[in-house]
Order: structure tokens, then sequence, then C-alpha cells
């Protein structure tokens, strides 16, 4: 289940207990990683995962939990529990939610880099080491030549607050530089 699934249904939960605030923060993440060696894929590596946690207030206490299943029977016993660590919890009048502003959009999501094809990412790394060894013949053994790639996205949500944020490698743009 992707991580703004399982924010949307944990939000669904929040809604719906016994909490007087409560904010709910998911994140979902991807990492290939290719090995080449001796013009043979040597190692390759795919994984993804998500997760959930949320924090609420109820008569001025604070709970926490957090889950990585996304049914709805684990979700809802997550937010239960974090009610349930709320109520036993001492007060705290200081410990409290925002109630205005936002976290900034950045600026960092790079469509092109979360659509290379894999078979691109595996040549890429079988390209790197071919070159490593063509450069020079004294070259006879390239200990580690590798592509990877990570990306998360990351979410949170609350009774009052609302603000999304999108985490990914991005190019850098090239200059032009006008010649006189």
């Amino acid at each position: 289940m992707s991580g703004k699934n399982l924010l949307e249904q944990a939000v669904a939960q929040c809604r719906k207990s016994a909490a007087d605030e409560w904010e709910v923060f998911s994140i979902e993440s991807r990492r290939l990683s290719v090995e080449a060696r001796e013009g043979e894929v040597d190692a390759f590596e795919v994984s993804d995962g998500a997760g959930v946690s949320v924090r609420v207030r109820v008569g001025g206490r604070t709970g926490f939990s957090y889950s990585a299943e996304g049914s709805p029977d684990a979700l809802k016993a997550m937010v239960e529990s974090a009610v349930s660590g709320a109520r036993s919890s001492d007060p705290d009048p200081d410990a409290t939610f925002s109630q205005t502003g936002s976290i900034p959009q950045l600026d960092l999501w790079d469509e092109n880099m979360s659509n290379v094809p894999q078979e691109e990412k595996i040549e890429s790394a079988l390209k790197l080491e071919a070159k490593v060894r063509d450069y020079d013949k004294r070259i006879k053994t390239v200990r580690q030549a590798s592509y990877r790639s990570e990306e998360h996205t990351s979410e949170l949500k609350s009774h009052s607050l609302i603000s999304y944020a999108v985490f990914c490698l991005k190019k850098k743009k090239k200059k032009k530089i006008k010649q006189k």
C-alpha cells in the first residue's frame, strides 16, 4: 500500500477516534541498486516500503503510535494505541500542534529521475565499469561500478494543518553562457 493511501486511511481513523487533536505522518520509499563486475550484473536489489505514524492529544495528554501494516484493523489499532497512550500519560499543556502556517513546498522533484527505465539503470552500471576499464589498459579490474537511486515521499496531515512534500534527486539545469 502506498504512503498516501496509508495516510488517508489513518486520517479517517483519527477522525473517528476520541482524539481532540491529531497529526498523521506517512513515508514511502523506493530504492534500486545495481553493481556491475566483469561486464555482468553482480548484484541487483530493488526495495520499497511505506509506513505511517500518528500523534494524538486527548485532554491535554499526548500519545504516539506507528504502523508499517496497511490493513484497516492495523491502522485502527495504531490510532487506538496512541489514544490509550495519551490517556495514560501526564498532562502537558506545552505540547501542542501547530494551529497556523504551513510547511514550504520544496521544488526537489524531478519526474525524469523516477521515470528512468530499470533496464537503463542496469545499462548505466555496466557502461560505467566498461568506461573505467577502457580508460587505461593497466586497469585489470574494477572493484565496484554501481548505480543507485532512492525516492522518498512523505506527507503530514493534521486536524488543522495540511502539508505535502515530495523528495527525489533532481538534475541541475545547465545554464547557457552567451558567447561574445
